[in-house]
């Protein structure tokens, strides 16, 4: 049952005592008959806790992937309850927005672009020091750039394996890698798949 439906359903058939002509305690009656939307609270020790966990079986540094504003708890609060974890070595986002928003609140750790753009949101995120992963031909619009910027441009490499939403398919990746790795002003920091 979707929240909507919820709201809709008249009370005697969510709550047994109202169907049976008694009254529903005033919380539900509450929230049954008002707009009320649910939240979630998180502890910023939680999130702390969660990403020290990670690391403890990992060892390895961790991409705290945020998007979707923070799944809902704000990517900057998100961003700012994590950035001084030992453990935590970037950021990664889906929109735009909220890459250029976590640079302009202070975020300086690396940040992930997974989304794609277009020349000119590229060439904008990669002055901002954001890192895009790329799987199109766009090794000419970031050679510009960093020649531009008189620094290379750290970039992960998207691969799709096979699923097909997302990703330079496997079958034309190493031409689109040796291409960008050949380039100065391109640094591959990373791939994914």
């Amino acid at each position: 049952m979707n929240r909507r439906t919820f709201l809709a359903t008249p009370l005697a058939a969510l709550v047994p005592a109202a169907a049976a002509g008694q009254a529903a305690p005033a919380a539900v009656e509450t929230s049954v008959r008002s707009s009320f939307d649910p939240w979630i609270e998180v502890h910023a020790a939680n999130l702390v806790h969660n990403a020290s966990e990670v690391n403890l079986f990992s060892k390895r540094p961790v991409m705290a992937v945020i998007k979707n504003n923070g799944y809902g708890l704000g990517v900057v609060n998100v961003a700012r309850t994590l950035a001084n974890h030992p453990a935590i070595a970037g950021f990664a986002v889906v929109k735009v927005q909220e890459a250029v928003t976590l640079r302009d609140q202070g975020i300086t750790k690396p940040i992930l672009l997974m989304a794609p753009v277009d020349d000119a949101d590229l060439r904008m995120v990669a002055a901002r020091n954001i890192m895009p992963m790329i799987y199109t031909p766009v090794g000419d619009v970031l050679q510009r750039e960093a020649d531009r910027l008189g620094r290379a441009i750290p970039i992960h490499v998207c691969v799709d394996t096979g699923i097909g939403r997302v990703g330079v398919p496997h079958a034309v990746a190493a031409p689109l890698i040796s291409d960008l790795a050949r380039r100065q002003g391109i640094r591959i920091d990373g791939t994914m798949m």
